[in-house]
């Protein structure tokens, strides 16, 4: 008796726990699915940890040779973890953005094997630019948010929302490309080689004043390594336009005004400007040479 009375309370609480709650009864959770949960998650850890690896160190490459050391294997490397990815098991509801994540890991790798043709083409400061900047990186970035929305614990990419408050980094960055600028576009409003010779050796003073500024402002970690090629670059053309003015004095003004223009430097400055923008800091192209 004493045992069909506890048979009885079971079933009873059964049926109860069954019925109670309605609509807010939380669904179970099963063995099964919080395996398949941790599996995914491990997966998409580390997808994203090879992603911000690369972009990092493409960062902080100093030489074409850097460069190239980062970027051999990295596609294949990039494509197996796509294939890890997507073995994942995930539920119904996770199998979408797991699969974008995938086709992200595979993007990318194509967006690195193109960073290592402009290595091998000597480019290779663009190859950073072909990465951070690519669209690999915002589709590996978007799937990421779309599983930590459906409940996956996976940190968002440094390289695609780096943490540092880049007010001052951004300011100092503007006024200096602005510095850049106006001495590309008033050499145009000389009236002599003399004046623009005058006009280039004014700049250069105020081109290397922004360089301090933009080397000594404080940024993130992930930032730097742009943060510097931006201060070098500004340093580099305000010595060009000083070693160039003596030149260009003599001459004639049209001469001088395209040589001016034409200094190495301002490409420099003009990639590192994108360098930055690629890692978030909001600057504006240079327009001007």
């Amino acid at each position: 008796m004493q045992l069909l009375a506890a048979v009885v309370a079971i079933a009873v609480a059964a049926l109860l726990a069954g019925c109670g709650g309605g609509d807010d009864a939380a669904a179970p959770v099963t063995v099964e699915t919080e395996r398949a949960q941790q599996e995914l998650e491990e997966a998409a850890e580390a997808a994203r940890n090879d992603v911000d690896e690369l972009a990092q160190a493409l960062g902080e490459a100093r030489s074409e040779e850097d460069a190239a050391a980062v970027l051999d294997g990295a596609a294949e490397q990039l494509r197996e973890r796509a294939e890890q990815v997507e073995d994942a098991t995930a539920d119904a509801e996770l199998e979408e953005p797991r699969d974008r994540l995938a086709a992200g890991l595979r993007t990318l790798a194509d967006d690195a094997e193109e960073a290592r043709d402009a290595v091998e083409r000597g480019e290779w400061e663009d190859a950073a630019r072909t990465v951070v900047a690519g669209e690999g990186l915002r589709e590996v970035e978007d799937a990421l948010r779309e599983l930590r929305e459906r409940g996956i614990d996976v940190e968002p990419l440094a390289a695609a929302a780096p943490d540092v408050d880049a007010a001052e980094l951004e300011q100092a960055a503007r006024a200096a490309r602005d510095d850049v600028e106006q001495t590309l576009a008033g050499l145009t409003e000389a009236r002599s080689a003399d004046d623009v010779a005058g006009r280039m050796e004014e700049g250069a003073e105020r081109i290397r004043s922004a360089a301090d500024d933009v080397a000594a402002a404080e940024a993130d970690a992930e930032v730097q390594p742009a943060q510097q090629r931006l201060a070098d670059a500004l340093e580099d053309l305000a010595s060009e336009l000083d070693r160039a003015a003596p030149d260009v004095r003599d001459g004639n003004v049209v001469e001088a005004v395209r040589r001016a223009q034409a200094l190495e430097a301002v490409d420099e400055v003009r990639r590192a400007l994108d360098d930055l923008r690629a890692q978030g800091v909001d600057v504006p192209e240079l327009t001007a040479g």
